[in-house]
Formats: C-alpha cells, sequence, structure tokens
C-alpha cells in the first residue's frame, strides 16, 4: 500500500530517547556512536533540554526536563511521566514532513486525532545558534503507545551540524535504519501506520514493514506497555563495518550481544535504557 496522493511524503527525521541525567547519557551515546553531538540545547518554551547527534539521513535526540525550566507544558509533563514510570529509553519518534499543515490534515482526514501544527525553537547553549520548526503530535490515545509527532524545519539543514567523528568513519554509527515496534494487536497496529500517515507497507516474517523515506518501522508481534497495545521496542543504526565497530566497543569495553536477530545481523546493547542494534544496511 503507498502513500495517498493528499499525504505529503513523510521521512524519518529524528528519534527521541528520553533520559533523566543529561551529561552522562551524552557521554554513554558518544562512546556507543565513536561520533561527538552535533548540539547542546535547550528549549524555552517546552521546557526542556537536550544534546542531538546528526548522522547521515537523521538525528538522535537525548531529551530531559530542563532544570532551570519556569514553564510546565505538554513535553515536560508526560517527559517526567515517561522518566518516572520507565526510566531512560526511547519516547518518541518524529517524521519529517515537507508541509505540516497538509500532514495534519491528511492524519485528521484519517480519522486520528492530531494537535494543531505549532512552531518550535531550539537554541545552541555553546554557540548560540538558534532552529525554527513546527510540528505536531499524535495524541496519545491514538499513538497506541508509540508517541509521534511529524515536523516540518523552518531552518536549513546545515544549521544542524553533522555529529563530528571521534574515530574513523568505519568504527562509528553513520545513519539510522529505522526502529522496532512490538504489539499485542499486529493488525490494529498496521492499521494505525497505514491509516494515520500513509506509510508503504511490505510484508516482514512475523510482522510488518513501513517506509519512512531511507529508513523503516518494523512492527512485530510481542507485548505492549502498560494499558497500550503497542511499543518501542528497538533502534538499528547504521555501520560500514559491524566487525570494526565490535573491535572498538570491545577495546572500550562496552558490553554487547553479536549475533543474527529478527531486525538484522549486528551488535546488540543497551544505550541510555534503549535496546540498540548496529548493523549494515543490506
Amino acid at each position: 500500500m503507498s502513500q495517498g496522493s493528499d499525504a505529503p511524503p513523510l521521512g524519518l527525521d529524528h528519534v527521541v530517547i528520553g533520559v533523566v541525567d543529561l551529561d552522562a547519557a551524552a557521554q554513554t551515546l558518544a562512546l556507543v556512536l565513536g561520533r561527538g553531538p552535533s548540539w547542546r540545547g535547550r528549549h524555552p518554551s517546552y521546557g526542556t533540554e537536550n544534546v542531538l547527534f546528526r548522522l547521515d539521513n537523521a538525528y538522535l535526540e537525548l531529551l530531559a526536563p530542563d532544570p532551570a525550566a519556569q514553564v510546565s507544558t505538554f513535553w515536560t509533563d508526560s517527559l517526567r511521566e515517561f522518566l518516572t514510570g520507565h526510566g531512560d529509553g526511547l519516547f518518541a519518534l518524529a517524521l519529517s514532513t515537507p508541509d505540516v499543515e497538509r500532514t495534519v490534515q491528511s492524519v485528521l482526514a484519517a480519522g486520528v486525532s492530531i494537535d494543531p501544527a505549532a512552531p518550535g525553537e531550539g537554541v545552541d547553549l555553546l554557540s548560540g545558534a538558534v532552529r525554527h520548526w513546527s510540528n505536531a503530535r499524535i495524541q496519545a490515545e491514538a499513538s497506541r503507545g508509540t508517541p509521534t509527532l511529524v515536523i516540518e524545519h523552518r531552518s536549513p539543514p546545515d544549521a544542524l551540524p553533522f555529529a563530528p567523528f571521534l574515530v574513523d568513519r568505519a568504527a562509528s554509527a553513520v545513519s539510522v535504519l529505522g526502529l522496532s515496534i512490538e504489539t499485542v494487536d499486529l493488525e490494529g497496529a498496521g492499521r494505525f501506520w497505514r491509516r494515520a500517515l500513509s506509510l508503504t507497507e511490505t510484508p516482514l516474517e512475523g510482522g510488518r514493514r513501513f517506509e519512512v523515506g531511507d529508513a523503516s518501522l518494523l512492527v512485530f508481534a510481542g507485548t505492549g506497555e502498560g494499558a497500550n497495545p503497542d511499543r518501542w521496542f528497538s533502534i538499528t543504526l547504521g555501520v560500514e563495518s559491524v566487525s570494526t565497530v565490535a573491535d572498538r566497543l570491545d577495546a572500550a569495553r562496552v558490553d554487547f550481544r553479536q549475533g543474527d536477530y529478527r531486525e538484522g545481523y549486528g551488535l546488540r546493547l543497551d544505550v541510555c535504557g534503549a535496546d540498540v542494534l548496529l548493523a549494515e544496511r543490506q
């Protein structure tokens, strides 16, 4: 099934990992990626702070409540609730759109609740650079336990620099290949991604695959989280050489498991509470 003609094409923009200790999480993620942060920022209107790592096709966001913030918003409230109940881990997915207003209308036309598009702003605490965007959040009750938003960037791509390499490229993470979801209701989860976001679907052993630009959402039968039928399960990051990355992580005494998994062959490890697979693109 392909995207409807009235739905703008969507891509993978970024993956949000909620964390309690932003500095410690940034050090951990940099060690695993072999790359330094692109951005250390604050969201004045959201009451959150973040560290971003921009890879070839998307970026990873470590997000924490800003202790100095004077505002209470959906973002601060939902993030604190997540961290209290879950601890660090995969928090949300952001999909890029060239026209956020059209995407909102398309989602609403599909009968799925989504907030109106709203402007956002991020400030880099080191350089003072400012980035602007407009985003819209699929409402919590509609997202089935997999929080999702759509985002249209209003700043040029180079406003967010690429994460600098700390090691050779062959020994680092270079891209985001996708995310996997577990669900107690495979048919319902499939309908959600088809209906809400009109994503292209292909068969997958034990589940479904949905294309988001040059990345994928893999939906597998499994367990949900609490009252939610679905949950974020893992993120797959692309590397050029599994063996080279394995040698580097082994030398750094980072624990990992190497094997053939349902998402592909690679190195599996826990990073900031998130299940991460480092794999070569097939």
